[in-house]
């Protein structure tokens, strides 16, 4: 048994929560590993070279009311950097919170309706939605209601706390693909079946998406087809399967995609069947999808006369000032809610027409635009060495750098360039889907060792999602532009991208 399901034997990671008043009282060296690690079933994670706790909060379909915009940028203030961070799975991170302070935190976070818990370790992460849920003409149905089904049932569920690993859940009635479907255990997709009767709303279902350190896997459609009205159930069948039979041996080979690669479509599909009651039907028509697409700029909802804006946030970090003033904005502007996406950004829905010319003026959206350059709208990066125990580089300050010299030196003509990087081979920045990818390393310069990164390209995400793949290896930080824009202005792997001139003589 490995020291993970050890630890989870001795004591349930939800079982902690009467245990954490007692550890803020104390010292961090007081603490042992699995106090540490059990911890995480509270989303507290220890940073060592922060000297506090990541606090992670789930965000279901990464949507906030106004109130609680503003609550986290109170928290932030009072309790950690006054910054906050969004994740790649709609989520939010609060950084530096001392070990004291804790139960004041968690006790914040609960009064603003907000939760901390099995955001880590073996436990059903933050679940995926289109940001735009419900808002746009052009989707099959909205889906909301079946994450707040089956949310009910797993969070807070001992059952559910104590998984062979973590797993990633997207349900989405958006055709654009834009909650990741094929990057999670599960992703839920819409399809609408014709009857004689009338239109029949339900799901494909694929299974085995996986982003990580060892292996980057897109899901496999299962080949069925499941009306809206069973599909928490059949996630939650599926969930089952992994939670009884997923290898708790080996964390190594502990995924969704392990199980599938072991037992084989066939046999799951059947193991799924019997726990549905019914032989799920067969679909084979293809999956009506439209581009990915990010939800930056400024967009018609169904509703006629509203829009929603979705702006970018570079590197997916805001200050605590930019979350109030965001929070106003949504009051001001739309009906006090905002929405993150997938891509580290926000959305503010339901803005009408007639105040649009006077929200474009607004000051905040030169910081945070929703009309923002190329490379400023596709950049995603994880925290980085600055607060993470397992970064090997430097990731959020360097690749603003990056993307500001690569600007003075390429005309874009595309509409987004995703440049993605991550600080250690985890793939927190999902790097593989980028455009371009960037993977932290170490390389020796001159008998010196120094930051690196290994270089992937020509991932996707949505129709046509593929894994990059690694073009160069341990190239120099300092030598990543001149590596970028060769490689950019390369019509082997782009088009559209050219040097500037100054005064008739290209910069390389």
């Amino acid at each position: 048994m490995n020291r993970i399901e050890k630890m989870k034997k001795e004591k349930n990671g939800l079982s902690i929560l009467s245990d954490l008043d007692h550890y803020a009282k104390g010292m961090i060296s007081e603490l042992s590993d699995d106090d540490l690690s059990r911890m995480r079933w509270y989303g507290l994670f220890y940073r060592k070279r922060e000297g506090g706790f990541m606090v992670r909060v789930r965000v279901p379909s990464g949507k906030l009311t106004s109130i609680q915009m503003e609550q986290l940028a109170d928290i932030a203030d009072h309790y950690g950097d006054q910054t906050v961070a969004i994740t790649t799975r709609m989520g939010v991170q609060i950084r530096r919170v001392a070990l004291g302070n804790i139960p004041s935190l968690l006790q914040a976070l609960k009064d603003a309706g907000l939760d901390t818990r099995q955001t880590g370790l073996d436990n059903v992460r933050n679940f995926m939605n289109c940001p735009v849920a419900g808002l746009q003409s052009h989707e099959a149905f909205d889906a909301s209601e079946i994450l707040e089904e089956i949310s009910k049932q797993i969070i807070g569920n001992p059952l559910y706390a104590d998984l062979p690993r973590k797993f990633n859940i997207s349900i989405t009635g958006c055709y654009e693909d834009c909650a990741h479907s094929r990057l999670n255990d599960i992703g839920l997709i819409p399809q609408v079946i014709p009857l004689a009767q009338g239109d029949k709303e339900g799901f494909r279902i694929r299974i085995g998406g996986a982003i990580g350190k060892l292996y980057a896997n897109i899901g496999e459609d299962l080949g069925v087809w499941i009306p809206k009205e069973l599909a928490g159930d059949c996630v939650m069948a599926l969930l089952d399967l992994f939670r009884e039979h997923g290898n708790r041996d080996n964390r190594n080979k502990a995924r969704m995609f392990h199980l599938l690669e072991q037992w084989g479509l066939p046999k799951l599909l059947d193991e799924l069947n019997q726990r549905m009651g019914q032989e799920l039907p067969k679909v084979v028509a293809d999956v009506k999808e439209h581009h990915h697409h990010d939800h930056i700029g400024i967009h018609p909802q169904k509703t006629t006369g509203y829009f929603y804006a979705g702006v970018s946030v570079p590197n997916g970090k805001m200050s605590s000032g930019q979350c109030r003033k965001l929070a106003q904005l949504a009051n001001e502007y739309g009906q006090s809610e905002i929405r993150l996406t997938a891509g580290q950004n926000v959305v503010i829905p339901s803005i009408p027409e007639i105040r649009l010319k006077r929200f474009k003026q607004e000051a905040l959206l030169q910081e945070l635009a929703y009309d923002p350059t190329p490379l400023y709208r596709g950049l995603v990066t994880c925290t980085g060495k600055e607060g993470c125990d397992l970064a090997i580089v430097d990731t959020k300050t360097p690749a603003l750098r990056l993307i500001a010299e690569l600007e003075s030196r390429l005309i874009i003509r595309r509409e987004e360039l995703r440049i993605h990087w991550s600080g250690c081979p985890n793939s927190c920045a999902i790097i593989q889907t980028g455009d371009i990818g960037l993977r932290g390393t170490k390389a020796r310069v001159n008998g010196v060792l120094v930051d690196a990164v290994d270089i992937f390209y020509g991932g996707s995400i949505g129709h046509h999602a593929r894994i990059g793949a690694l073009l160069k290896e341990k190239v120099p930080v300092q030598n990543l532009t001149d590596e970028l824009v060769e490689i950019l202005i390369d019509e082997r792997y782009f088009t559209g991208i050219y040097l500037k001139k100054t005064q008739g003589i290209g910069y390389v």
